[in-house]
């Protein structure tokens, strides 16, 4: 009977949320061997971050914590930026509706730098605030967009598992901040924002494109400042312009050059669009 109500409720959905830069008492990386235990084997960084997914993205504010359920039995926490062999402690919000306790069967981790603090064995009616950790970031050789998955599987296998995806800008200080530019007048062309998240100036260099006609204008003072930003202007070079036809869009990329070793090339993605018919 207990099994028939569960396959009639909704998915067990997660809600994610975090806490950055605060230390969680007991945490420490040198946790018990069961925990290491529980995490599988370290494989290499995403080559990618993808600028949005089908599940919501729950961002770690520094120095509070943000709570956001979700109906779906899949969140994503994003730590942002960390410094290469650095770590963060974070707090994840696992929800079980139902009024049983849920069993734990196996925790499965990705990467051996990312775990909980105290493997958890069962998921309680409600709320359940489990503290995870993410240490010793990879990338001491340069940047790279970190994104590794925890899977809580339900002794019940009946039950959905739980999977947090959590990811990092290891290294990477620049940040461009918004989806497509879309380019629908050449003659008020739009300006693109760069975060700085890292300890250090940035200078920005040049740029060059996959769309000719567009490029970002560069002077010889941009500098994206440490925890600071820079608004950089898009322009347009008619001599090398090919316009595109009536209601249609040609896409490309503007590749802002820097001097940063760990992030020598910041892409940002244009849609030029046509007038419309």
């Amino acid at each position: 009977m207990m099994i028939h109500l569960f396959r009639k409720q909704l998915a067990i959905f997660l809600a994610g949320a975090a806490m950055a830069a605060m230390l969680l008492t007991g945490c420490q990386s040198s946790k018990s061997e069961e925990s290491k235990n529980s995490a599988a084997a370290n494989s290499s960084p995403s080559a990618t971050m993808p600028r949005t997914t089908e599940n919501p993205v729950v961002n770690v504010a520094q120095d509070e914590k943000e709570c956001v359920h979700v109906d779906v039995p899949h969140v994503t926490v994003s730590l942002g930026y960390v410094e290469p062999g650095q770590g963060r402690s974070f707090v994840v919000q696992i929800h079980n509706p139902s009024d049983h306790t849920i069993a734990i069967k196996h925790v499965r981790s990705e990467c051996r730098c990312l775990m909980f603090c105290d493997t958890p064995t069962e998921l309680s009616p409600g709320i359940n605030e489990l503290a995870m950790v993410f240490e010793d970031a990879p990338g001491e050789s340069g940047g790279t967009f970190y994104s590794k998955r925890v899977t809580l599987e339900p002794a019940d296998s009946t039950i959905a598992p739980f999977v947090i995806t959590v990811t990092a800008a290891v290294g990477i200080p620049l940040e461009f901040q918004g989806n497509d530019v879309q380019i629908n007048d050449v003659e008020q062309l739009p300006s693109v924002t760069l975060m700085n998240h890292s300890g250090e100036d940035v200078r920005v260099n040049y740029s060059t494109t996959t769309l000719p006609g567009i490029l970002a204008s560069i002077s010889h003072d941009n500098v994206v400042p440490a925890g600071g930003s820079l608004s950089v202007p898009l322009k347009h070079i008619s001599e090398d312009a090919t316009s595109p036809a009536r209601g249609a869009t040609i896409r490309g990329t503007v590749l802002i050059h820097t001097d940063s070793e760990r992030q020598p090339i910041v892409s940002v993605p244009v849609a030029w669009n046509g007038e419309m018919p």
